[in-house]
């Protein structure tokens, strides 16, 4: 009788308590997500992933109100890992999303940067070090086309963005040293602050030559070469600098 008992509060706790109150903490944030989702279609890479989740989303989210007002615990128990399930789906796609954009950017392709933020999707503004990237690969390359969206979110930002931009724009390709000047930047896949020294570079016409330290022997040597303390390690004419110090980069060029 006892061991009934317990079943009985167990049950009770199972499907009583926990039902519909978390499925329903669940599924508002992916109705919510839904709706931002659809301007992702327009992009060709992202379109099919996306069409994919967007449709299996719908035909779970659809049944959402009926399961609420639903009196049984077996189907709302099932609901709420069908919810489960989407927002595993939901995480990846959006998982998959940023590193199309990081892609974008480290191939240089501004033209589908600029498609991929005219859907202003907010997904690539929710993670700060995606984000910092973006403005600073959009910075370098708005003297090419601007963006209107991305102008207001910066304008709106500028007090937490502006350390990192540029003060003033110089075309360095026009000094007296700009024919013989080299300039390596020795870094790797994951250093924010070699993306910065990049959008430097590319705002104001300097040419420059990138070598990843773990896949580049020559980036290596190099570094052993110069006695390299830091990571991203920029070489100009021979002298060292490490990190991103727009002063000193300014007098190392115009030497």
């Amino acid at each position: 009788m006892l061991k009934l008992f317990l079943l009985f509060i167990m049950s009770i706790t199972l499907f009583g308590v926990h039902y519909p109150t978390p499925f329903s903490d669940l599924a508002h944030p992916l109705f919510k997500t839904r709706v931002q989702l659809d301007s992702l279609t327009q992009v060709p890479a992202l379109r099919q992933v996306t069409l994919d989740y967007v449709r299996h989303s719908d035909r779970v989210l659809g049944h959402f109100y009926r399961i609420k007002m639903s009196s049984s615990a077996q189907e709302k128990k099932n609901y709420y890992k069908a919810l489960m399930k989407l927002q595993e789906e939901h995480s990846d796609l959006v998982a998959y999303t940023k590193s199309h954009m990081h892609t974008i950017i480290e191939e240089d392709n501004y033209p589908l940067f600029l498609k991929l933020i005219r859907t202003q999707s907010p997904i690539f503004y929710s993670d700060a070090y995606l984000r910092e990237n973006i403005y600073t690969y959009y910075h370098a390359h708005r003297h090419i086309e601007t963006s209107y969206y991305l102008d207001t979110r910066i304008k709106n930002e500028w007090s937490d963005l502006g350390y990192f931009y540029p003060t003033k724009r110089f075309n360095y390709a026009t000094t007296s040293n700009a024919y013989y000047r080299e300039v390596i930047l020795i870094t790797t896949g994951k250093s924010p602050y070699a993306k910065k020294i990049k959008a430097f570079f590319k705002y104001n016409h300097v040419k420059f030559k990138t070598l990843d330290y773990e896949k580049n022997k020559e980036a290596q040597a190099l570094f052993a070469k110069f006695k390299g303390k830091g990571i991203p390690l920029l070489i100009i004419n021979n002298r060292t600098l490490v990190g991103y110090n727009e002063k000193e980069m300014d007098r190392l060029l115009r030497r």
